[in-house]
């Protein structure tokens, strides 16, 4: 059973994303599923929303920073963007404690 799903979109309608000179490298889930892993080159500023809108973490990721710790089980958004560059992640928390 996966802990997590990981969908990579870009959520500007203007233009493509080059993925080959991408700073907003990726998300991962811990070990144990509790948090993701935002990893990135630089400072990167994040929004991770319910799929009802709400948003539910505001910050600032600069390399690897651990993110969305105390969000409920639940599928969200996690809207990355720096400079001009700007990436959603699906991911999916299934908390097993």
């Amino acid at each position: 059973m996966y802990d997590y799903i990981s969908l990579e979109t870009p959520y500007n309608t203007t233009g493509i994303a080059d993925v080959n000179n991408s700073t907003i490298l990726g998300i991962s889930s811990s070990p144990s599923g509790d948090s993701f892993t935002i990893d990135c080159s630089g400072k990167v500023n994040y929004e991770i929303v319910s799929l009802s809108g709400a948003v539910m973490e505001r910050g600032i990721a600069d390399g690897k920073s651990t993110i969305g710790e105390n969000l409920p089980s639940g599928m969200f958004l996690i809207k990355a963007s720096q400079g001009g560059e700007n990436k959603c992640f699906k991911i999916l928390k299934n908390k097993t404690r």
